[in-house]
């Protein structure tokens, strides 16, 4: 799979999607098959845990696969992180994350509206 994560400078998602935007985030544009298909954040809670926010553009989320997204639900392992929250509040992203118990996904319940998933690597 040719897929990987270009660390961006937290300003230009600052300035270019707001929303997306937090002040402890680590940003990385996400390219697959040298396309980018969106930008992941990932926050540090500590040294052990991280929360991942995702934004996939419109066109290219259809295009998803099972390998893109446990590339991105486990590329915090990769910077020494062992567990990953994510929250969401679209259907369709919960019902992806609840099939994937066997890869360790882990369903928390919804807290303030919001589902919330943890990943353990």
């Amino acid at each position: 799979m040719t897929l990987r994560f270009d660390e961006i400078d937290g300003k230009e998602i600052q300035e270019s999607f707001p929303e997306f935007y937090h002040e402890r985030g680590q940003f990385f544009e996400i390219i697959h098959k040298e396309q980018p298909i969106g930008f992941l954040a990932i926050g540090k809670i500590d040294r052990n845990d991280s929360v991942l926010g995702l934004f996939i553009f419109r066109e290219y989320r259809s295009q998803l696969t099972k390998g893109i997204v446990l590339s991105l639900l486990t590329f915090p392992k990769e910077l020494g992180f062992q567990r990953c929250f994510i929250t969401t509040s679209k259907r369709r992203i919960i019902k992806v994350l609840s099939m994937m118990k066997k890869y360790a996904v882990k369903d928390l319940g919804v807290v303030d509206d919001e589902h919330v998933f943890l990943m353990d690597f």
